[in-house]
């Protein structure tokens, strides 16, 4: 679970229809940038109204008035119910995409109710875009105007394919959203990654160092092989303790063959139950679940641990020397990673002191209904 829900945000960069690289001021693709806002926060031209939009859908109708009404209060900010609601429902998306299937509304996710956790990561969704407009003006940084004219033009666009103003506003209220949440999903983001740039890209403030960069890697990436058994049914549940035991007393087997010389990749392609089989992988630390870290991180390399219980498995880790052909592979990701992991840092503080001031209609948003309407088939 941990690892789907570290994806989350991930996938929500990813929806971005216009991903391009961190260098050119938009939205970079979501393996490299957890954190960011935008989203489904940055429609594109490909996710714009036009005048063959198909606005039948069994999703709730809302009026303009109903969508602008304000749920809560961003440090004086107000926080409109589509603006929530697009918020839950990118998560929700985001979920269902690197998750299991669908939510299930009666398990917990990172030790809370479904709909609550949903609520509360869209609530800091919210807190980061005001973060990122907090910051911005606090150092003086904006959009310039020739930004500005591109993102107008572009809108203008938009409005004349969906057939005039009208037309425009009526398909984005059908896609639950108004104009100013719309303006305002694009224009956040391209800030965001104009104060990143300002500070680590190119001729910035602290521009990062190809050094500083593969240090990162050093102190933050593992390279395991892993043999794993299952402790669950094909439904996710777990297994009777009779049943339980023998999955234990199978992986303890194999940790005494490797233990008596046996090779261990030879032993996981043939046993671990998993389609990675023997093989190497890289990982940075937050991806992987924590006991499985933990384990990792006590080893030397070529050393395997002992057997290592993980929620609905049993796993044996093998350590293995750093593979420094991954960082030569996905060196421009995992800089950008490091980057906007620094970012962060700056940001996660004025996130965090952002207050929430919920209003009565707050207490309305039924968690539920908005799932049904955008993934019910």
């Amino acid at each position: 679970m941990k690892r789907t829900i570290a994806l989350l945000l991930v996938l929500i960069l990813s929806l971005s229809l216009a991903a391009c690289s961190v260098d050119e001021g938009k939205p970079i693709d979501g393996s490299t940038a957890p954190d960011a806002p935008t989203a489904s926060t940055a429609p594109s031209e490909s996710s714009a109204p036009t005048s063959d939009t198909d606005t039948t859908s069994t999703e709730p109708k809302y009026t303009a008035a109903e969508l602008a009404e304000t749920v809560m209060y961003i440090d004086g900010s107000a926080v409109s119910f589509g603006e929530l609601r697009y918020q839950i429902a990118s998560l929700m998306n985001a979920y269902e995409y690197y998750g299991d299937g669908a939510v299930d509304w009666d398990e917990e996710i990172e030790g809370k109710p479904a709909r609550e956790f949903f609520v509360d990561e869209a609530i800091d969704t919210c807190k980061l875009f005001r973060a990122v407009e907090r910051y911005a003006a606090d150092n003086g940084y904006a959009l310039d105007d020739t930004r500005r004219a591109e993102i107008d033009e572009e809108i203008a666009g938009y409005i004349e394919n969906a057939g005039g103003e009208d037309a425009f506003d009526k398909q984005l209220v059908e896609l639950g959203m108004d104009r100013e949440l719309y303006e305002y999903l694009i224009v956040v983001p391209e800030l965001y990654y104009v104060v990143y740039n300002s500070i680590f890209g190119e001729g910035g403030a602290r521009e990062l160092s190809d050094d500083a960069a593969s240090g990162y890697f050093a102190e933050n990436y593992l390279t395991t092989r892993h043999i794993l058994k299952v402790a669950v049914d094909d439904s996710g549940d777990y297994l009777s303790d009779e049943e339980t035991r023998k999955v234990y007393d199978d992986i303890a087997e194999l940790k005494a063959k490797i233990d008596g010389g046996a090779d261990f990749k030879s032993v996981a392609d043939e046993e671990s139950e998993d389609e990675l089989l023997g093989e190497t992988i890289t990982f940075e630390l937050s991806t992987m679940p924590d006991a499985y870290i933990a384990a990792a991180q006590s080893l030397k390399p070529g050393e395997m641990s002992d057997i290592v219980d993980i929620d609905g498995a049993y796993v044996l880790v093998k350590r293995e020397a750093l593979d420094e052909s991954y960082l030569t592979e996905n060196f421009d990701a995992i800089k950008e990673e490091y980057g906007l992991g620094l970012f962060r840092e700056l940001l996660d503080p004025v996130r965090d002191g952002l207050s929430v001031e919920k209003t009565d209609a707050f207490s309305r948003i039924d968690v539920q209904e908005i799932y049904d309407a955008f993934f019910s088939a």
